[in-house]
């Protein structure tokens, strides 16, 4: 998951993006990969160097895209337990069980806006439907369907 929301920012023409992970291998491989391919963009952070948290505080979004803090491990996440978020940033989470994530609750503790996995799930049905049919529904459906999965799936 990782990767492909990395990419994705990238393709989205992000003005930075750093990797943290608590294997900093993996973590400077994704940037090499990244940097290779859209220019100087991506830099490697260890979560145990003080600069890698205080480089957090800058952030404007800040993406979790592991299985930390997923079901049935939801009491941790992957930040330090003392990081204080700010109320500018924007957290996803790309977990979705369970709903809102440790990660998720300190966040809107501190006043940021905060998104799950859920609507993944929902789009990914939809690229798949169309990449197996060739057919694409229109937006005009989509969102009908989307508030209809949105009110089912959020009220469990």
């Amino acid at each position: 998951m990782a990767r492909a929301v990395a990419f994705a920012c990238a393709l989205e023409k992000c003005a930075g993006i750093t990797i943290a992970n608590h294997n900093p291998h993996k973590a400077r491989q994704l940037c090499a990969l990244l940097n290779d391919k859209f220019g100087n963009i991506a830099m490697a952070a260890d979560f145990n160097a003080p600069e890698t948290i205080h480089g957090f505080y800058n952030a404007d979004i800040i993406i979790q895209a592991t299985s930390v803090g997923m079901f049935p491990k939801f009491d941790v996440q992957p930040l330090p337990e003392h990081f204080n978020f700010m109320s500018h940033h924007i957290v996803f989470d790309t977990i979705y069980n369970p709903p809102q994530t440790k990660l998720m609750y300190m966040a809107e503790k501190r006043g940021c806006r905060v998104y799950n996995g859920m609507d993944i799930m929902f789009y990914n049905c939809f690229e798949a439907f169309r990449w197996w049919t060739g057919i694409k529904v229109d937006e005009e459906n989509e969102k009908k369907l989307f508030n209809i999965w949105k009110d089912l799936i959020y009220n469990i």
